[in-house]
């Protein structure tokens, strides 16, 4: 496997854009397909907690998530090359 990458060598730059950008169209993806049955009559009528937080908190909660996770797979695979 090791060989391999090295021979497709990836610019860094490109690489790391890459590992930032996949995860975070396959969560707004996921998120798309989710959004109806999040605004459904059965969601709002849960009984939440107090602690629960405010709606808008949870795309910024998983965009940095999912850019995190992005930054570290890229440093992993720079391991992996070098």
């Amino acid at each position: 496997m090791k060989q391999l990458i090295k021979m497709w060598p990836i610019p860094k730059i490109a690489g790391l854009i890459g590992a930032i950008v996949i995860p975070n169209a396959v969560g707004f993806l996921v998120s798309m397909s989710t959004r109806e049955e999040v605004k459904g009559d059965w969601y709002m009528n849960l009984k939440k907690s107090p602690l629960n937080p405010p709606g808008w908190v949870f795309p910024i909660a998983w965009t940095s998530l999912y850019t995190t996770m992005g930054i570290a797979s890229f440093m992993i695979y720079q391991v992996v090359v070098d």
